[in-house]
């Protein structure tokens, strides 16, 4: 299993370090990091949210999940999780493989360095 080439392309693009690890398809994060033989808390998994004027994707470890009320208040705006179309539209190379079954959690499959 790879990575979205449009994912791939933000992430480099915003400078993001990160090393692939091939795997099997799998159908969460924590299951692709059974598969990789990698800590959860190494795996990141994104997941990406509607914010005000555009979307903003949140990038945290496999371990654990989005808390919403923590993040609304730390950036002082209100955030949604994006919509399947949304989805669609932002990164159209996301397969159903790649996502979550409701596609709002993205399984990149990244490792952290370091």
């Amino acid at each position: 299993m790879s990575i979205a080439l449009t994912l791939q392309a933000y992430l480099d693009r915003k400078g993001v370090e990160y090393d692939l690890v091939e795997h099997w398809p799998t159908r969460s994060s924590m299951s692709t990091a059974r598969a990789c033989h990698v800590a959860a808390r190494c795996l990141a998994k994104g997941v990406v949210l509607r914010r005000r004027g555009g979307h903003l994707l949140a990038i945290l470890p496999a371990s654990r999940h989005v808390q919403l009320r923590k993040l609304k208040a730390a950036l002082g705006e209100e955030l949604t999780l994006a919509t399947d179309h949304e989805l669609d539209q932002l990164i159209p190379d996301c397969t159903h493989v790649r996502c979550s079954p409701d596609r709002r959690m993205l399984w990149a499959g990244h490792h952290y360095r370091g």
